[in-house]
């Protein structure tokens, strides 16, 4: 059975795959959470296993000698910086170089994204100590928390005067740019009156990657340490599958590139204008961009002394089989002796045989990724080859009596029974999805009114996420106009579907009810289509408010119709 692993990422793009399951494991079963907020501290979090990570707060942990969290460098965020200034379209500012003595805005003082654009100023000339800085909320939408994380200075490095949104701050001039990786709502409108600060920020990026050699990293993907100890496979295997989703996901978006009308052009420049290899994962391709990260951090004060790449990231458990090899290793290769024909190349701190003969029996009992492309086997030989197929033969026998069969026979029974399995799950989903909507002996399914329009809701305690869209369909068909909507429980978390019939569309959207159920169930997020939207949430005690809240959207629109 695969081992579980909860999984908590922001709505990355290239994740698709790996959410989906298009990209899976047969060692690991991983439950991925998406959600909007990082998680603070996977360490200390009851919730999940793993989850995308700030690189400035994991450095910070490593130097405080928090040990609960181990980090593998896979940047799960990477970008440039220079196009993350915005300002306002009338301002005179044009240059990094004009932002010296100016008063700019970040939405977190030693968030990662944030240092990194501190550190592209920085080399053109402007420091921490060349500006006023503030710290705040982008919008009205964003909630009001400490932003400063204990880093304010009176006169250098204040909170947003009122806790107002930044945005309106810079629209009335009393900021004179802003930091921001995530573009607020209407800034693609051509009258939103903003735009970058850097024209060519293209042509500025270019040159930075001539000047530095890599894309700044600034999430990478946190393990709880004692899960790591109990499972340390976990740690490559987790990182080939994030490497392969990313590669498929480019793969597809290469072959559907409608997307948006000049998508096609902006993936030729990628893959012509950056190297291969510019977001590889694994120590060695970013431990050049892991230093000045570090370096940075330091020089901003933000850590008290410098940590070199190998502290910043724990190479102890990065170095996945625990070999700690010096300047000079011993390389062992197996084939002809020219080296024409070597098919095994490997390092290696000393031969422990005489002769390949010596090793005698040979059983693989495991594999697991290294690296994207790359396997690593484990083996068993001599005598431990020859108890462990004693041990095997033993199980056989074992199961064999217990499946009342012949040890030849086991492989063919456990077919059968997995089919009569099938066949009682698909029976048994028939039932629930009956029962649900008003069949079979439960009593039907009540419609009442909300929004002017037949409404049907309920929560399904048990119900498999997967059948709510053909249950809701159901729904819908029985309504012949109105909304349905159905919120699956299980495990504590829910799952929630909303069905519109087509007569009702105009007046009310699948997409934003959903948006409604999700909130109050603790998520951020849903989508679909106006007729049909699905989403989840982590919290299944609110399951009747997202009902609750659905029927209030619905209210709200018939108010404002």
């Amino acid at each position: 059975m695969p081992l579980t692993l909860r999984l908590a990422l922001r709505d990355w793009d290239y994740m698709t795959p790996l959410v989906l399951g298009d990209v899976s494991s047969p060692k690991l079963d991983i439950k991925v959470d998406r959600v909007g907020t990082l998680i603070s501290h996977v360490g200390k979090s009851g919730a999940y296993d793993a989850a995308e990570t700030s690189f400035s707060r994991y450095t910070q942990m490593r130097i405080d000698g928090d040990e609960s969290v181990v980090g593998i460098p896979n940047f799960i965020m990477r970008g440039f910086r220079h196009r993350c200034v915005i300002t306002t379209k009338d301002s005179p500012i044009t240059s990094f170089a004009q932002l010296a003595g100016k008063r700019i805005g970040v939405t977190g003082w030693r968030d990662s994204g944030n240092t990194w654009t501190r550190a592209a100023l920085r080399r053109e000339g402007v420091g921490v100590e060349d500006a006023m800085w503030y710290a705040g909320r982008l919008t009205e939408a964003h909630p009001i928390t400490d932003r400063l994380d204990g880093f304010g200075r009176p006169g250098r490095i204040e909170a947003a005067p009122g806790e107002r949104p930044m945005m309106d701050l810079l629209k009335e001039g009393l900021l004179d740019a802003i930091f921001t990786p995530f573009m607020p709502d209407g800034y693609f409108a051509g009258n939103s009156g903003f735009r970058q600060v850097l024209s060519d920020f293209r042509g500025a990026e270019h040159r930075y990657f001539a000047d530095v050699g890599y894309v700044p990293g600034m999430h990478l993907i946190g393990l709880k340490a004692e899960f790591v100890a109990e499972h340390p496979w976990v740690m490559a295997e987790l990182s080939a599958l994030i490497d392969e989703s990313q590669r498929m996901w480019l793969s597809k978006r290469r072959k559907y590139a409608d997307t948006t009308p000049f998508m096609l052009d902006e993936l030729l420049k990628s893959a012509s204008e950056l190297p291969e290899g510019w977001d590889a994962s694994g120590f060695a391709a970013n431990r050049k961009m892991i230093g000045d990260f570090a370096s940075e951090l330091h020089v901003q004060g933000i850590l008290p002394r410098l940590m070199t790449p190998e502290e910043a990231i724990e190479m102890g458990a990065m170095a996945l089989f625990g070999e700690k090899y010096g300047d000079e290793v011993r390389v062992v290769s197996m084939g002809s002796e020219d080296g024409d024909k070597v098919y095994s190349l490997e390092l290696c701190g000393g031969t422990h045989v005489n002769a390949l003969g010596d090793i005698g029996l040979f059983k693989v009992v495991g594999e697991g990724a290294v690296s994207s492309g790359v396997r690593r086997i484990e083996a068993l030989t001599g005598e431990a080859a020859r108890n462990w197929f004693a041990q095997r033969d033993e199980r056989l026998r074992e199961a064999a009596a217990a499946l009342k069969t012949t040890p030849d026979e086991v492989p063919a029974r456990v077919v059968s029974l997995l089919e009569e399995r099938k066949r009682l799950e698909r029976e048994l989903a028939e039932a629930k999805k009956a029962l649900a909507m008003g069949g079979g002996s439960g009593a039907p399914t009540q419609v009442e009114q909300a929004g002017g329009a037949a409404f049907i809701g309920q929560v399904l305690d048990g119900f498999e996420a997967k059948g709510l869209r053909g249950a809701v369909d159901e729904a819908k068909q029985r309504l012949g106009s109105g909304v349905a909507v159905l919120v699956a429980v299980n495990d504590g978390r829910a799952s929630v579907a909303v069905g519109v019939t087509d007569d009702l569309v105009t007046r009310f959207s699948a997409v934003e009810l959903v948006k409604r159920a999700v909130a109050a169930l603790g998520g951020q997020g849903g989508g679909g289509r106006p007729d049909m939207a699905q989403g989840g949430g982590p919290d299944a005690t609110k399951a009747d408010e997202a009902l609750a809240a659905v029927r209030a959207a619905l209210d709200e629109a018939r108010a404002a119709a």
